[in-house]
């Protein structure tokens, strides 16, 4: 029999407890209304709430006006989608406190929210502790409203499959403890019935678990990776090395399953895998972007033709598998390219659901479809069509197969392509699903959106971040400034600082874990920024492309965010615009000794970064920036500190830096060919090597080892 709620309800009974029940807190209760509040100031008219349940004429509830002049309202609704707007005289308004919305078939925006089933109970996690090796967490039931059961439910939970029991009880909450777990990636679910009937909505959740401190983005080091250029099964032989890039060369999910395996990430500090798309596309040949008559295959996986479908010359779903398993057996992350904004012309939905894809085709970039005032309605190409968010299902079917593949793959997050082609309702549905289908542990799940732009894009950028929106997006303004001033010595490194700190500002109070680089699969490679080689300047001296690339990945690697390896800009792979820049990865046995020196130095400012919870984690203080050299500090509290110090220029440099303590000397060199001079009042004397950059640690900081060859 069931009860009003009066009080939370025991679950003590669960381990057979013959102690008196604690006093219970407050029970949670499921909400399954509509709640508005609006407060229309100055403006004058009737208002209204207009709301529309899918299948359902529009519905009109007038408002009337609370204390402090706030209108409010709330509709018990059953379960399911309701778009709705307020309306103040003629003029209508979405609901400043919901974060999604939906456009209808005139590209209106309505809000949008989706009434739970309260009918049945629900968990939610009201405590989590994390240990090296180990985790604790506990669930409440959010019950359905007016109704508590007499008695405990019935609760089967299992952790990676096999059956587990909770450790302890509350009168509202069950608490799991698993103190000795293998490091990596663990799948906790948890199901109830009763008493009484009363159903329960089942909880299923991912958690990680690490040997040491618990891993945030902030501590991601992300390798980016276009499978076909990767690596083979067994490896690229010369006739592969050698293809024309425009065409397949043979990269594949085994061939990536070998590298993982062989350790070659966790040897640079790596600890994220960003795979390029595993669609399926089509085999025929296509005029690219970049005009021309360059026609190129769809290698790169982003004209899908299909929407849960591997590409087979990369392997099957049983490789993705296989990969994904290892990847997490090793402490790796992995994150999917996922294609929303768009699907190839041979694509079953533009013949299945041709209302889903805009026509007629508007390519971006044409005289009458310019990027400024189409870029959310336009075709990439005449073989690309945009999906029409307005037609109905729309929108639910592209976050749908998103998820799938999160799903079915295990992945742990998704970079989301073309962000600003699509409205931002995209991404903010995508990850209020994320959030509510796979982060009920508080298991962050990584949303990376691409929004290129140029060195002014951080408004633009900024636009889709927040809670409600993307974890992260790419800093291109950053990337830019790293060139100016790094592949080429346009500005000043007072012009690096600036972009630094302007980035620091437009990301400000913004929960986003910046996504830092110095290149990827759009622009040139960061080599072919550089000054060209010419008879005096042979590789090794002083505009060597690699001391360059040295030197801005090595800035990345200490500057806060989630810095991004583009594949092969470790050893300085070379090329232009794609597919130039996208040429077979090459290893250790077809290394130039320049190319083995740039992957060391990489590797060990990538392993001292992984060690260093103040690279990771630290605030950012400026203390140098002068034409040719750089010097800022990282701080993260009650951990060791960093100094970062570069020099650009083609000759030594001596450079005083002001420290922040006296008490943090001394420093020794970590990283970099820094010579540590004289300490005094105005600070510590340091003479920079041409084109270098080093870290230098406080000498009790565990850390000064971890990079060593």
């Amino acid at each position: 029999m069931r009860r009003r709620v009066a009080a939370g309800w025991g679950l003590a009974a669960l381990l057979g407890a013959c102690e008196p029940a604690p006093e219970p807190a407050d029970p949670l209760v499921r909400d399954c209304a509509l709640s508005v509040r609006f407060t229309p100031g100055a403006l004058r008219g009737d208002v209204a709430l207009e709301y529309q349940r899918s299948g359902e004429a529009l519905r009109t509830l007038p408002l009337r006006a609370g204390e402090g002049g706030v209108y409010g309202a709330r509709v018990d609704l059953p379960p399911g989608p309701v778009r709705y707007r307020l309306r103040l005289g003629e003029q209508r308004f979405t609901d400043a406190d919901a974060p999604q919305t939906v456009q209808d078939a005139d590209g209106v925006e309505h809000s949008y929210v989706e009434i739970p089933d309260c009918t049945r109970a629900a968990w939610v996690l009201s405590e989590r502790e994390d240990q090296p090796g180990g985790v604790r967490f506990s669930l409440r039931a959010a019950l359905p409203p007016g109704v508590a059961p007499d008695a405990p439910p019935t609760l089967t939970a299992r952790l990676d499959g096999r059956p587990v029991s909770p450790a302890e009880t509350w009168p509202d909450a069950v608490t799991f403890d698993f103190p000795t777990l293998p490091p990596g990636k663990h799948h906790f679910t948890l199901e109830a019935t009763g008493p009484d009937a009363l159903a329960f909505e089942a909880f299923a959740a991912p958690f990680w678990v690490s040997a040491g401190e618990a891993f945030r983005w902030e501590d991601a080091f992300v390798y980016q990776i276009v499978l076909d250029r990767f690596a083979a099964e067994a490896s690229f032989t010369a006739e592969q090395l050698e293809a024309p890039l425009e065409r397949r060369v043979g990269g594949t999910l085994r061939g990536l399953l070998r590298v993982v395996e062989s350790g070659f990430f966790e040897a640079s500090g790596v600890n994220v895998l960003w795979l390029s798309p595993l669609y399926d596309n089509p085999e025929d040949w296509r005029v690219g972007r970049e005009g021309g008559a360059a026609k190129y295959v769809g290698y790169h996986g982003y004209w899908p033709a299909a929407d849960r479908a591997v590409e087979p010359a990369f392997g099957t779903e049983a490789d993705v598998d296989a990969l994904v398993r290892a990847a997490h057996a090793r402490g790796l992350r992995v994150i999917m390219d996922a294609v929303l904004n768009h699907v190839d012309a041979t694509h079953p939905l533009v013949t299945e659901h041709p209302s889903w894809v805009r026509t007629p085709a508007c390519v971006c970039g044409a005289t009458a479809c310019p990027w400024s005032t189409h870029i959310e309605t336009c075709w990439f190409t005449e073989y690309l069509p945009d999906i029409d968010w307005r037609a109905s299902g729309a929108l639910e079917h592209q976050v749908e197969t998103a998820l799938w593949w999160m799903e079915r793959f295990d992945l742990d997050g998704l970079r989301l392509d073309a962000v600003p082609m699509m409205p931002r309702l995209v991404t903010r549905r995508m990850a209020a699903r994320v959030h509510a289908r796979f982060e009920g542990l508080r298991e962050r799940q990584m949303l990376l959106g691409e929004t290129y732009t140029g060195l002014e894009g951080h408004d633009l950028i900024r636009w889709y971040l927040g809670p409600d929106g993307l974890d992260s997006q790419f800093d291109f303004p950053l990337m830019w400034r790293l060139r100016e001033t790094l592949a080429r010595d346009d500005l000043p490194l007072t012009a690096l600082q600036e972009t630094v700190n302007d980035s620091a500002r437009a990301w400000y109070g913004s929960t986003a874990v910046m996504a830092t680089m110095i290149g990827n699969h759009d622009v040139p490679r960061f080599v072919d920024a550089t000054p060209p080689l010419n008879s005096t300047n042979a590789p090794g001296e002083a505009d060597d492309p690699l001391q360059r690339t040295r030197l801005a990945l090595s800035t990345v690697l200490a500057l806060p965010g989630m810095p991004v390896l583009y594949y092969g800009d470790e050893i300085g792979l070379a090329g232009a615009y794609d597919p130039a820049n996208r040429s077979p990865m090459r290893f250790a046995d077809a290394w130039t000794p320049a190319q083995a020196s740039t992957r060391a130095a990489v590797a060990r400012a990538g392993r001292l970064r992984a060690c260093s919870t103040a690279l990771r984690r630290g605030a950012l203080t400026g203390l140098v920036a002068t034409d040719d050299t750089l010097a800022f500090w990282r701080g993260a509290e009650d951990t060791h500190p960093a100094l970062f110090v570069l020099n650009r220029s083609a000759e030594p440099r001596t450079v005083r830096v002001p420290l922040p303590g006296r008490d943090l000397l001394p420093l020794v060199v970590a990283t970099g060919a820094a010579t540590v001079g004289d300490a005094g009042p105005d600070g510590l004397s340091l003479r920079l090597p041409a084109r270098t950059a080093s870290v230098l640690l406080t000498a009790d900081d565990p850390c000064t080892t971890e990079a060593a060859p």
